[in-house]
């Protein structure tokens, strides 16, 4: 997750805006994050399941990106990318998903089949009560 250098220990409200076609800006999610500082110490037990949307790579990208995430419980979960204007460019998930990790690759086209110009997109995830966004640069 990339943090804003205002972001403090404690309870923060991130928020992806971006301007829409009429240069208005127009939100796509809000999240309340808690942060702690950074711990040394290590749980030698299995790593929790948790809902993260792992860093899109490689980034920038051209003909293809890995997406990766986890989800901490079973349930509907959608995966969609977004142009820098916040309409939809390509739907990758809308379905029943179970709790683990997953990945998939994102071919750099459109819900049309069309491939995308270069640019700034957003990939977000979303389940019941949750969601996370990355950036990804497209190159041609």
């Amino acid at each position: 997750m990339l943090i804003p250098d205002t972001a403090q220990v404690g309870t923060n409200q991130l928020c992806l805006v971006v301007s829409n076609a009429s240069g208005l800006p127009s939100t796509i999610c809000c999240r309340t994050v808690t942060l702690t500082p950074k711990s040394n110490t290590t749980d030698a037990g299995p790593p929790a399941l948790e809902f993260a949307l792992r860093p899109v790579a490689p980034n920038p990208a051209s003909g293809r990106a890995r997406i990766a995430f986890s989800l901490a419980r079973p349930g509907w979960v959608k995966l969609t990318v977004f142009g820098l204007r916040g309409e939809r460019v390509r739907q990758l998930v809308n379905g029943a998903r179970n709790a683990g990790s997953a990945s998939l690759e994102w071919n750099g086209r459109d819900d049309a089949g069309s491939a995308v110009p270069a640019g700034v997109y957003f990939v977000r995830l979303e389940t019941a009560g949750q969601s996370a966004v990355r950036r990804l640069m497209w190159l041609r």
